[in-house]
């Protein structure tokens, strides 16, 4: 499971959230969920389906970065995290 925090000191309101993952290997980062227009989601559970159907290997770290989308579109990027 991946959580985050919701954005609260923005000055627009924010419509949701994208989480974005690469495959454990260190690549490029893809999107795993588009939660543009769910503002109340703030977690995802990481599987098999949205890794590319790739199998969740547990000796590998995935690398994550969610980012808030408000009326303007995307916003900065978070840091990325390791699970």
């Amino acid at each position: 499971m991946v959580e985050w925090t919701p954005i609260t000191t923005d000055t627009l309101s924010v419509l949701g959230y994208k989480l974005y993952a690469d495959t454990g290997h260190m690549d490029s980062f893809h999107l795993i969920f588009d939660g543009s227009q769910q503002i109340s989601t703030t977690s995802f559970s990481f599987t098999k389906s949205a890794n590319n159907n790739i199998p969740l290997d547990p000796e590998l770290f995935y690398r994550f970065k969610v980012i808030g989308v408000n009326y303007n579109g995307a916003g900065v990027e978070s840091a990325i995290s390791l699970l």
